[in-house]
């Protein structure tokens, strides 16, 4: 039987847009404009003053000019806006290799289309040399000669340049990470999640690679992600990448899958993770959630109440990491909870831990929650957690993240 979404708690829980309007959700990326007046846009920047009678959210190229050493937004004019190294131009920019008049961006019936104007050295979209004039969507990645800049909505009334990065050679960044999210860089591995009785694996959490110079760490890449702003994005790629990775595989066992913390409980991620289920509607899935996700515990419950529509599974990761989350572990509880390397780490050590971590997971066993020890490395921590009594396990003593071709049904 196919799992079918509840459209109505879909429809329910907020979406990204809706929030940004909403006074209840504190929103610390966006600054608010108390005058904000949607019919009346006055844009500040290195276009100067500018007064727009439209009730849409403007839009800017983001990237390194030359000259500058960091990453900053520059908000684009309505209508026509010209870019090339003349001074004159709406936005200029200062490359020898720029032609004068390089190129333009016009916004024609609410689509933004870009024209190359006979450039020496080219104008590029995601890559590809434009010959005439193309249609423009958030976020693609214009190159005008040396310089790239990505297309980006402002959601401010008054936007400035906003320091990203501090490094000269972030001045790439932007395309690194397209090849990350649009291109073919990136491999996922996968870690075995083991049964504590069986010793055997019953599945995998799947975690990202990337194969660009300077984003291989998972840690850099994200954290390079969330200064662009594609943290989000970056994560959904991932988990239909690993999704798409072990399905091809046709690798059996659970799939774990990681949320960003920056991913709210919205019906934004609901809409994700609605697109894994109809891709793969056999697949066993468990949604991995950060406990900087869970803010309303109203949220909460309807997200989870969804994802029991879709026939997934949802976990909290981390547990212990930062708050302990226990009144949410009574209100609405997990299908898996998975214990922090920082709780599981000197079990044999330090006995007031110890204490601590089987208080712990009594109260989540007393909840019918399935307990998962994260980080297990040395056979002192095998051993307490046995003791403890926890189900899974996942550490480098079971296995290392592994591509899918070296997991292929091992132990399944």
């Amino acid at each position: 039987m196919k799992c079918q979404p509840n459209r109505t708690l879909i429809q329910r829980l907020p979406t990204e847009k809706s929030k940004m309007h909403s006074p209840s959700v504190d929103h610390n990326f966006v600054n608010r404009d108390p005058s904000f007046d949607t019919q009346q846009l006055v844009v500040k920047g290195a276009l100067g003053n500018v007064e727009t009678n439209h009730s849409l959210q403007g839009w800017a190229l983001e990237g390194c000019l030359p000259g500058h050493s960091t990453i900053a937004k520059t908000p684009l004019r309505s209508g026509l806006v010209s870019i090339g190294r003349d001074p004159q131009t709406d936005f200029p920019v200062g490359s020898p290799n720029v032609s004068k008049r390089h190129a333009q961006i016009e916004l024609v019936n609410d689509q933004l289309r870009l024209t190359d104007l006979g450039s020496t050295n080219g104008t590029f979209v995601n890559g590809h040399r434009i010959q005439d004039t193309v249609a423009l969507n958030e976020l693609d990645l214009v190159q005008v000669a040396d310089v790239e800049l990505r297309l980006v909505k402002t959601r401010t009334a008054v936007v400035d340049r906003t320091a990203v990065e501090t490094r000269p050679e972030h001045r790439w960044a932007l395309s690194s990470m397209h090849k990350v999210i649009a291109g073919n860089c990136m491999a996922t591995c996968f870690q075995p999640i083991v049964d504590a009785g069986s010793q055997h694996s019953i599945g995998f959490e799947a975690l990202v690679r990337a194969t660009v110079d300077g984003l291989e760490s998972p840690m850099v890449l994200f954290d390079q992600a969330e200064k662009l702003g594609v943290e989000k994005r970056l994560s959904e790629v991932c988990r239909l990448r690993a999704l798409e990775t072990i399905d091809k595989a046709n690798a059996d066992g659970i799939l774990f899958l990681n949320t960003h913390p920056n991913e709210t409980l919205d019906a934004d991620l609901l809409k994700s993770i609605q697109r894994l289920r109809e891709n793969s509607p056999d697949r066993q899935i468990v949604i991995e959630i950060h406990e900087k996700a869970i803010t309303h515990l109203n949220l909460l419950r309807e997200f989870s109440a969804a994802l029991r529509d879709l026939g997934i599974q949802l976990a909290f990761d981390d547990f212990g990491a930062g708050q302990s989350r226990l009144v949410e572990l009574c209100q609405v509880s997990p299908d898996v909870l998975k214990f922090d390397r920082s709780l599981i780490q000197g079990l044999a050590q330090d006995d007031r831990n110890f204490k601590l971590v089987a208080t712990l997971h009594e109260s989540a066993k007393q909840l019918n929650i399935r307990t998962l020890a994260e980080g297990v490395e040395m056979p002192e921590e095998v051993a307490g957690c046995m003791e403890i009594g926890f189900d899974l396990f996942q550490g480098y003593a079971f296995g290392k993240p592994k591509p899918i071709s070296e997991v292929v049904n091992q132990d399944v």
